[in-house]
């Protein structure tokens, strides 16, 4: 039978295995002794050229100190045999033998002149170069021989010496060699006394790692302080002590951390929520009840075995890629994952859960802890709630449409009310027929506003009403707000004060929403208020927050009925009264007061009230605006011989009246053939764009809301067709266009600016508003007459301002 034969392995590989199979001590000991051979090789070498080179160089300035000297005794070459003679002597005197061997006088040229005996060896020729020569110097001929030369103080000649240093050469070695000897000595006294120790204390080490190990094996074990015998020094002992302390201590952390182990293991059993953990390689280390109870899934079904047991199969890999490049590195800074997915019950059913995941780095590794929620009903709620609200949102829209449809329709017989009642106050009435028109006037008037409250109220409850920003005098809008209320608490025998505090009147803002807040809660304390005064206080000052801002505070104080305590939390509600009495009495819908906090509240302000029963109230409105330099823009209301004024531009022009209704158009119609202009009727915008293609229009009035064509595409065909006629007027590109309106839900403007309209108005009409709109519009577009060269142009734009204002 064959027997494999090892290979031999080389030497070191063996001195290596040996090496490691030695004890602490033999280790330190083999260490020493090589450190030892090596420092000692290095010591002789280094020790002993740098001796050597000391040695030479103390030589070369000792001859070259001596060589000058007997320099300046010989002067120069010898002139005859007598000088000649006397320098030899003088050369046997100063360099004996044996330490120079030769020494000699040599000519500039090399030539000898003057040896010191006919028994010195041969004077070799200099190596060093001519240049070299001019100054003393040595150099060595060989190991043990040193050649040196001084010139002579007449510059014609060399006096040269070589020096043998084979005596000096034997003292360096045994010094070196002396010194040698030394370290060793003290080096392997060292190592032995070293060696001796550190085999005691390796002894004593082995002892109390042995009583460690003891110790890891038996934690639960009484802490025992390791035997006096068993540490070899009082260093050890030390040493024993303290690690016997640490041990102690690291023995109390295990057990309470095993304890906090447990009571953990309690605390995530308890948990209303499913926990796994798991480690980097996608197993299942914790698994509580919860598990159980929610998705069927057992402990001993899950711990040990791979995460993806509970994903569907089709997405097991995307799963655990993700989980698992989260447990070893997380997602950049977060150490936290939310993910919702399907996962599999032990049922094989399927349940939609969301994911926490929660990055525990551990000192034996990084644990990932997933909290399991159950998310399917949760699901079914928010599809039932997205369900309910888009079902709100259609509901809401359904309002929105039936309220445009309502304001429409309501709007439009109420144009042709209110317009003939302004025909029928111009045809001059008897005095009893007069008192009956304004008593219809008066009541369109408050159908008008009541619709105008409900839309307002609707557009702010849908987010769709825009306030202007406008500049305007704050006191002198209130005082004419004021005008017609005082006439009225008056004529009811109530006395009426209003005073003003403004320090800085132009503000910008909406003028028409801050005067509709006045006029709301105005009309409310003279209607409540029987006897005593009605009192208006408006007071205007710098607004802390901001440096270029308004606080306005505007307080109504009546002596009326006031309100019970009990029913103010409910008066700014919408549809609500202070009680079923008071509509009885007073008439009302309850919705000025829940109008007036809305659009306080836009404007960053609020509403309150202080009330007595039987003593009266006071309404305190507050709300913050920024403040403005001049009034430009904002055209304010002026009284109706103004406008009887600017009707004159009505006369002569041509208005085109597109609307479907008979009433409106004949109501349209009138009013402008009142004031001179040529009007024609379309009944659809269609007819509309025919005859502007036929015809040159001053202004066109388009309702919007028409059969065939509405006002809109209307608008826009019109726009379309441009050009300038032959006689010099503007055709459809520059013609006015005022839109008619009875959708006020908000956006007209919008679409009539897109429609290529100039403005628009609502109905119901009101004429002042229509003369104020159209008049500018037709003088803005009427072209300038030719004139001739000596007379100047005449600048419309003082004309056009006068009649904004």
């Amino acid at each position: 039978m064959d027997t494999q034969v090892q290979p031999r392995r080389p030497p070191a590989a063996r001195f290596v295995d040996w090496f490691r199979r030695r004890g602490f001590a033999t280790q330190v000991l083999v260490i020493h002794a090589a450190t030892l051979a090596v420092v000692l090789v290095a010591l002789g070498v280094v020790s002993f050229g740098y001796v050597e080179s000391a040695m030479h160089q103390v030589a070369g300035g000792i001859s070259l100190s001596r060589l000058r000297g007997l320099a300046l005794d010989l002067g120069g070459l010898p002139r005859s045999e007598f000088e000649a003679a006397a320098q030899r002597q003088s050369l046997q005197n100063h360099l004996e033998a044996p330490t120079y061997v030769n020494a000699v006088v040599l000519s500039a040229q090399g030539e000898t002149r003057v040896v010191r005996s006919d028994g010195d060896l041969p004077a070799l020729p200099l190596d060093a170069a001519p240049a070299a020569t001019l100054h003393p110097g040595w150099q060595m001929v060989d190991g043990t021989h040193m050649r040196s030369w001084v010139p002579l103080p007449r510059g014609d000649g060399l006096l040269v010496a070589t020096v043998s240093l084979r005596p000096a050469d034997t003292t360096v070695r045994y010094v070196v060699g002396v010194l040698v000897v030394l370290f060793v000595a003290i080096s392997l006294t060292g190592g032995i006394v070293f060696g001796l120790l550190m085999r005691r204390h390796a002894r004593g080490l082995e002892r109390l790692v042995g009583w460690a190990r003891e110790r890891a094996t038996h934690l639960e074990a009484p802490a025992q302080a390791p035997p006096e015998r068993a540490v070899g020094s009082r260093e050890l002992r030390a040493l024993a002590h303290a690690l016997s302390e640490v041990v102690a201590q690291r023995t109390h952390q295990l057990r309470a951390k095993e304890q906090a182990l447990r009571t953990l293991g309690r605390v995530i059993d308890a948990m209303p929520e499913a926990v796994l953990v798991y480690d980097v390689t996608g197993t299942v280390r914790i698994c509580n009840e919860a598990m159980q109870r929610q998705f069927g899934w057992r402990g001993e079904q899950l711990v040990g075995g791979r995460l993806d047991r509970i994903i569907p199969p089709g997405e097991r890999y995307e799963f655990m890629r993700t989980m698992l490049d989260f447990a070893a590195h997380g997602a950049g800074q977060r150490t936290r994952l939310v993910l919702d997915r399907s996962i599999l019950c032990a049922d094989g059913s399927a349940a939609t859960v969301r994911l926490y995941g929660e990055l525990m780095k551990l000192p034996h590794g990084p644990k990932m802890c997933l909290f399991l929620r159950d998310m399917t009903q949760e699901l079914r709620d928010a599809r039932a709630l997205e369900a309910a609200l888009a079902e709100a949102q259609q509901s809401a829209q359904v309002k929105s449409r039936f309220l445009a449809n309502m304001s429409h329709e309501i709007r439009t017989p109420l144009n042709g009310i209110a317009g003939m009642l302004d025909l029928l106050t111009r045809s001059s009435p008897t005095p009893d027929q007069r008192e009956y028109i304004d008593v219809m006037r008066s009541s369109a008037r408050l159908l008008r506003n009541l619709l105008n409250d409900i839309l307002d109220l609707s557009k702010i409850e849908a987010g769709r009403l825009e306030l202007e920003s406008l500049p305007f005098d704050l006191e002198e809008q209130l005082h004419d707000a004021c005008v017609p209320f005082k006439a009225l608490a008056e004529s009811r025998g109530l006395r009426f004060e209003a005073r003003f505090h403004v320090g800085h009147p132009v503000l910008l803002g909406d003028p028409f929403r801050i005067t509709q807040i006045l006029n709301n809660l105005l009309d409310n304390a003279i209607k409540f208020t029987t006897s005593g005064s009605v009192r208006v206080e408006v007071a205007e000052s710098r607004d802390a927050r901001v440096s270029d801002g308004s606080r306005i505070r505007i307080s109504i104080t009546d002596t009326g009925v006031g309100i019970p305590k009990a029913l103010q939390k409910r008066l700014f509600a919408a549809f609500t009264q202070a009680d079923e009495s008071v509509t009885r009495r007073y008439g009302g819908t309850g919705l000025g007061l829940a109008l007036c906090r809305q659009l306080a509240r836009m404007m960053g302000g609020d509403i309150q009230v202080e009330s007595t029963e039987g003593r009266g109230s006071c309404f305190e409105v507050i709300f913050f605006l920024p403040r403005a330099a001049s009034t430009t823009g904002f055209v304010h209301t002026q009284p109706d011989s103004s406008i009887d004024t600017l009707a004159h531009g009505l006369f002569g022009q041509r208005v085109l009246v597109v609307d479907d209704n008979r009433i409106n158009q004949m109501l349209l119609r009138k009013w402008l053939q009142q004031e001179g202009a040529h009007v024609e009727i379309a009944n659809n915008g269609e007819q509309a764009v025919e005859k502007a293609a036929g015809a040159h229009f001053d202004a066109i009035l388009m309702d919007v809301s028409m059969p065939v064509m509405n006002g809109y595409d209307a608008a826009r065909a019109i726009r379309a067709m441009g050009g300038v006629t032959g006689s010099g007027h503007t055709s459809g590109a520059s013609v006015p266009i005022i839109g008619v309106t009875a959708l006020a839900m908000g956006g007209e403007r919008e679409q009539c600016q897109a429609a290529g309209m100039n403005d628009y108005i609502t109905k119901p009409v009101d004429r002042n508003g229509l003369i104020r709109k159209l008049v500018p519009l037709i003088a803005a577009n009427e072209p300038l007459p030719e004139l001739p060269e000596f007379i100047p142009r005449i600048s419309l734009t003082p004309t056009l301002e006068a009649a904004h204002s």
